[in-house]
């Protein structure tokens, strides 16, 4: 019995950072005893048809795509799943039946900690980015009534808010939304609070505070993920209200992302531990 070929992976975008991507599906491939790599391609926009082509030719497994690829790598496919036309992006590349197709993993990532929490009446997403097209696909997918976008760049909120079928609201003005007496989420989908230059900031200027107990639930959601604890979390929690960091998206869209490339479950709780330890030698 013939031994499969190892598996070669990686993720792409511009710049990439200190993405902790290589270090979680590397684990992964050692975790399952699978022969794998996966591997940092930092790619600018005018390489990325280059980067496409070398991936067919290598017959690369999977590639992960963040910022900015998201949008532009759709035409340089041979199709896209149902999830990807949802959010009108790609975060991942696989191959079926000979084609090399794109998924948008980020829909499972972000909706998995919201299935089992009470029904939100409203919900504040803050960013017009890729990110905010997974999150606003996923808040439609879940029934969220009523969807309010804001963003510092109106030119990108706009038309985002169209198409998705939520209301804009100016991003000087994004304190003045009211929470509902049936629930109300604020979503940071934008790099502020995230490790770095803008660590010491946050996106929403003040929070309200959270109804008694028994009363509606407030959500604070905030994508960043290192650090775990931004100024966004820690101001939304001192105000009484719930609060969700980005691990778990992060983790679930990787583990839905090692799916499609390998057809295996990894253990959540333990990749959690994982990313954590990493964060912490960072």
């Amino acid at each position: 019995m013939s031994t499969p070929p190892p598996l070669l992976c990686g993720v792409t975008g511009f710049p990439l950072g200190q993405t902790l991507s290589p270090l979680l599906h590397n684990w992964a491939f050692a975790r399952l005893r699978l022969a794998g790599a996966y591997h940092a391609w930092p790619q600018p926009p005018e390489a990325l048809a280059a980067f496409v082509a070398a991936v067919r030719t290598l017959r690369v497994s999977g590639v992960s795509v963040t910022i900015p690829h998201k949008e532009r790598m759709i035409p340089l496919l041979d199709g896209i799943t149902p999830a990807a036309q949802a959010v009108g992006a790609v975060n991942t590349l696989f191959w079926r039946e000979g084609a090399l197709r794109g998924d948008n993993t980020d829909l499972e990532g972000f909706s998995a900690p919201l299935r089992n929490r009470p029904p939100c009446g409203l919900a504040l997403v803050l960013g017009a980015g890729g990110a905010a097209r997974a999150v606003l696909a996923a808040l439609r997918q879940l029934n969220v009534p009523e969807r309010i976008l804001a963003a510092r760049d109106p030119a990108k909120a706009a038309p985002l808010a169209r198409e998705f079928g939520c209301r804009v609201l100016p991003w000087a003005e994004r304190a003045s939304v009211r929470p509902r007496d049936n629930g109300f989420w604020v979503v940071n989908t934008t790099p502020l609070g995230m490790a770095g230059h803008q660590r010491t900031e946050t996106p929403y200027p003040v929070f309200p505070p959270a109804p008694a107990a028994g009363g509606p639930e407030y959500l604070a959601y905030d994508l960043v993920y290192n650090p775990l604890q931004t100024r966004f979390l820690a101001e939304a929690a001192a105000a009484g209200w719930a609060v969700q960091d980005g691990l778990s998206m992060f983790v679930v869209q990787a583990a839905a992302q090692f799916r499609l490339w390998t057809g295996r479950e990894f253990p959540l709780d333990e990749a959690r531990a994982v990313v954590l330890e990493g964060l912490k030698r960072q």
